[in-house]
């Protein structure tokens, strides 16, 4: 399902993607904390930021990089934190980016 979804986003298919993103992330969440919930919450706040929902986007982005960190997947959490960073700048939250790109290159340096 959320390769559907980013399928989806990547073809700026909004309202499908997020349909089946919030269903992917209803069938995991039953699953607890892992690598596939981090990822989904990352591709909410994707699709979040394509609808220009950037409050909600910030949220899903920030839960999926804490359970990466919490889950102490580092690779992942340098990539996703990478591209939130780029995602702030685009937005025009360059302060911000800069904080995300600093956590990725701490996240690398582990």
């Amino acid at each position: 399902l959320i390769h559907k979804a980013e399928w989806h986003l990547a073809h700026q298919e909004l309202t499908e993607a997020e349909q089946v993103a919030r269903k992917a992330h209803e069938i995991i969440r039953t699953s607890g904390d892992g690598l596939i919930a981090a990822e989904t919450l990352i591709l909410l706040g994707q699709i979040e930021y394509a609808k220009s929902n950037d409050s909600d986007a910030d949220i899903y982005f920030a839960s999926g990089l804490e359970m990466l960190e919490r889950l102490k997947y580092q690779k992942e959490l340098e990539e996703q934190t990478v591209r939130y960073a780029e995602l702030l700048e685009q937005h025009g939250k360059v302060h911000e980016a800069f904080k995300y790109f600093r956590r990725a290159f701490q996240a690398a340096s582990k």
